[in-house]
């Protein structure tokens, strides 16, 4: 066996293990989304169900993205962490991914005339779902069902 085909080999045992990451990601993200998106919409609305707040367009979309962007935090959260137990790392993590989507959020309403305290609803939000995928990605990493970058 040359060093090339063990390189190979080792890079495509990275990616699948990246590649679980990110799916334990996007399916942590999916799940924190529904009950924060309920919230969000009941702390804007006086009439706030289910039905309603998840099936509206900008819902789903939000919920896209929010899929979309736990997939990429599991990913880029394995290779942060590494075998490394440091809360800044952790903490900073989930930090920078709720500020900016939480930003971008707040930037996209600018012209709508929103209250301030929405933007700060909206940034909580945001770190509140990338603080549960980082959570259970822990969990999971701990017990090795997702190997650590080395």
């Amino acid at each position: 066996m040359s060093l090339f085909s063990f390189d190979q080999n080792n890079q495509t045992a990275e990616r699948l293990e990246s590649l679980k990451a990110g799916t334990v990601g996007k399916l942590i993200a999916a799940t924190a989304f529904v009950p924060i998106a309920f919230l969000n919409h009941y702390l804007q609305s006086e009439n706030a169900n289910w039905r309603e707040t998840l099936l509206h367009k900008e819902a789903l979309i939000s919920f896209a993205i929010a899929i979309f962007s736990g997939f990429l935090f599991g990913v880029t959260y394995r290779y942060v962490v590494r075998q490394d137990n440091n809360p800044q790392l952790q903490s900073g993590a989930v930090g920078a991914f709720g500020l900016v989507r939480g930003f971008a959020q707040i930037e996209a309403s600018l012209d709508k005339k929103m209250p301030l305290w929405t933007g700060g609803i909206w940034v909580a939000e945001s770190l509140l779902l990338f603080g549960a995928v980082a959570l259970s990605l822990n969990w999971i990493l701990d017990r090795g069902w997702i190997q650590r970058m080395k």
